[in-house]
Order: structure tokens, then sequence, then C-alpha cells
């Protein structure tokens, strides 16, 4: 059998990088991103995972993610130790430090992922953790990494509002301006469906609204997390008026 570059490249890079967890590497002028099963020594074979089942599982939820069309990496070659997925370009995160990316794009970029999660929850799919570091964006198209929910979750729509929560989150936590947040979020409530997760996310904050007042008062001392937590309640507050919370 004729092998092609691709293969022949991944067999090299197999053979110089045993035991790597991820190695990045070009074939034809394109990036792959080469991921080996973990090796657990000492007590962490206790607290962690089997590797190999942990490989064959995201492997499997890959497959089914490309199959559907989901805005994620595309898994091109497997095996039982080893999975290689087509590069997703640079990070959100890193565009939003990108000196070089002026406001203007770095909203534009912020709504595609919006948009794109918003596709990705059409699909009843979740990711988990949507954080801007998470999120690969090239030429207007994004792609998921690192999914971190499994594909057949339980309670979907709180798990939907959830990964909402959690990119407001992020992109506070990038210390961008209100208004762009705003951008985003409207983003997302235009996509088809996407207007009750939205609604159930307004519904969750208000839930857990007790905890605004508890952690206020460390404001000025707050670090990011915190902070962009307490932003996320402020968030809530002024929009509380179109969320039917008290039903």
């Amino acid at each position: 059998m004729i092998m092609t570059n691709l293969q022949q490249t991944i067999a090299q890079v197999l053979s110089a990088n045993r035991g790597e967890r991820v190695v990045a590497f070009d074939v034809d002028h394109q990036k792959y991103w080469l991921k080996q099963a973990e090796k657990n020594t000492g007590f962490m074979r206790i607290l962690k995972a089997n590797p190999q089942r942990a490989l064959a599982q995201e492997i499997q939820a890959l497959q089914y993610l490309n199959k559907v069309g989901a805005p994620c990496a595309e898994l091109v070659a497997w095996d039982d130790d080893y999975l290689v997925l087509k590069d997703v370009g640079a990070t959100v995160d890193q565009w939003l430090q990108n000196s070089a990316c002026d406001q203007q794009q770095k909203q534009q970029i912020i709504n595609d992922c919006a948009m794109a999660l918003a596709e990705l929850h059409a699909l009843d799919l979740v990711h988990g953790r949507p954080a801007t570091r998470d999120i690969g964006w090239e030429n207007g198209k994004v792609r998921f990494i690192d999914f971190e929910s499994k594909l057949n979750i339980d309670r979907l729509q709180w798990n939907k509002a959830r990964d909402l929560i959690i990119f407001i989150h992020d992109l506070y936590r990038n210390t961008l301006p209100q208004q762009m947040v705003e951008s985003a979020v409207s983003s997302y409530r235009q996509h088809a469906n996407s207007e009750q997760n939205w609604q159930y996310a307004l519904r969750i904050l208000h839930k857990y609204r007790f905890l605004y007042p508890l952690f206020k008062p460390f404001y000025s001392i707050a670090g990011k997390d915190l902070l962009a937590g307490l932003k996320v309640f402020e968030y809530w507050q002024n929009n509380s008026s179109d969320n039917e919370v008290n039903k």
C-alpha cells in the first residue's frame, strides 16, 4: 500500500516523539496536531481514567461531531494510541491579546464564536467549557477544541445555558468592553431557537443571585475569575427585565 505524505509524516512524528503528549507538525503547508494517549505514572494511575479508554472516547466523540457537521476540529487520522487533528488556527484568546488586531476585528471574532456556539447548541451538543482558549478562529471560521462534555448529556438545556454563562464569563475575564460582550450575546440570541437558552441562563443566574452581595465587598481586590463572575451577575441585573424569572 502506498502511503500518503500525511501518513508518512505521522509515522515519522510518532517514531521521533513517543510518549510526547501533543506534537505539532506540517504537511503540504497545512498544520496538524498529534495527540497521544496520556502516560499515567505512580499515584496518577489511580486518580485518572484509563488513558487508552479516554483516547478511544475522544476519538469516538470527534468522529460523531465531524459526522454531524459540528464546528470542531477535523479528525484526520487515529489509532489505538493516538489521534491527529487538523489545526484550527490561532485561538480566540491569542487573537484578543494580539495588538495588531483592532477592536472591530476582535468584535467580529467573538460574534462569530457566539454564533458558532449557538450552532453547536442547535445540534443538541454541549462543549462544557467554551472559553476563548478552547476556540480556534481563522478567516471567519470557528472551531471548538477540547470538548469536556459527553455527547449523550443529561439536563441538556441546563448545560447549554451553562455553556453560555461560561462563554460570557470568559469574555469578561478577557476584560472586553461591555458593548463587545453585549454584541456577542446578541449574536447568540439571534440564532434560531437560541433565545430560550439565553432566558434559561438568566434564570440560572437569578437562582444564584445571592452570591453577588456575598462577593461584591471584594470587588476592588478581586482576581480575574471573581471579577468576571461579578460582572456576569451585573449583566444579569441589567437584563432581568426581559427574563421571566418569577415564573
